[in-house]
């Protein structure tokens, strides 16, 4: 085996370990709500609330309400129409959850 597939299984232990500290909370985006709480329902983790706004020219502005600090971030936004604004508010949520100083950020994107 070699060093990078090491370091792969080594990070998807680490993952897997603070899942199961319940260090796990999704970020669910405007597109498919129903499927974020689904999701939650399913991995029995808490979704973080998330203000999502659009302002009169279009613009999206967004905040993460929740304390995500340390946490293992899922986000959950499909790609149904308009596309172009679901991958928008994807990468948005995604740059919140870093700033919010999420430890590790992964996108949910059904097609």
């Amino acid at each position: 085996m070699g060093i990078a597939s090491k370091n792969i299984q080594r990070g998807c232990f680490q993952i897997h370990d603070q899942m199961a500290t319940h260090n796990l909370t999704l970020i669910c985006g405007n597109a498919h709500p129903a499927l974020g709480e689904r999701l939650a329902r399913e991995l029995d983790v808490p979704i973080s609330r998330v203000e999502i706004t659009t302002f009169a020219d279009g613009e999206t502005k967004l905040h993460v309400s929740d304390d995500v600090r340390g946490k293992i971030v899922l986000v959950v936004q499909p790609t149904c129409a308009p596309v172009n604004d679901r991958l928008m508010v994807l990468a948005l949520l995604a740059d919140a959850a870093r700033a919010a100083g999420a430890a590790h950020i992964t996108g949910v994107v059904p097609y």
